[in-house]
Parts: structure tokens; C-alpha cells; sequence
């Protein structure tokens, strides 16, 4: 429901359109590569969410209107710099847990 509507309270919380693809919103996009061993339907949807899909499945990503992923490949990204900052914030994340 909230692909075809927007999604009116993350709209106003951030002051961004969501949920549409109009001229003057945020263009952001996530291209999967996920090759699914039985059929994907509305029904079993998150259960393919939550179990089949992970980040490997990731081919492109666009940040608003820039591609910043193509391929499997970063652009403008310091992989290992970016890396670095992961296991540093996901080592805070864990403490608090």
C-alpha cells in the first residue's frame, strides 16, 4: 500500500517526497540480481524478503539521482575506508545491545 500511495508521515518527518516517482523527488533505487527457486507472489513476498534476499543480491544503487553502484561496482567509495567505518560503528551497535 505505501509503494502506490507515498508514504504522507516519513514525508513529513524528513520534509522529502516519498513513495512516488514524480519530477522534484528524491531519486533513490536499489537493483537486486535474486534469482528465486520458486515464484514470487504478494503472498510469500517477505518470506523472500526476509529470508532469500541479503546484500550480495545487490547489482546498482542510486542515491538521489546519482549512481553510486553499477554492477557491483562502487563509485566515489573508499571500500576500504567504508569497511573500516562499518566494523567501527557495528562494534558501537553491539555494545549497546
Amino acid at each position: 500500500e505505501m509503494l502506490q500511495t507515498g508514504n504522507t508521515i516519513i514525508s513529513e518527518i524528513f520534509g522529502e517526497k516519498f513513495g512516488t516517482i514524480t519530477k522534484g523527488t528524491q531519486a533513490d533505487l536499489v537493483v537486486l540480481d535474486y534469482k528465486s527457486p520458486t515464484p514470487l507472489s504478494k503472498e510469500n513476498l517477505i518470506g523472500h524478503f526476509i529470508f532469500g534476499m541479503n546484500s550480495s543480491i545487490v547489482e546498482s544503487v542510486m542515491i538521489n539521482g546519482e549512481w553510486v553502484m553499477w554492477n557491483h561496482q562502487l563509485f566515489g567509495v573508499d571500500e576500504e575506508v567504508a569497511m573500516k567505518e562499518a566494523a567501527k560503528v557495528a562494534k558501537k551497535l553491539w555494545e549497546r545491545m
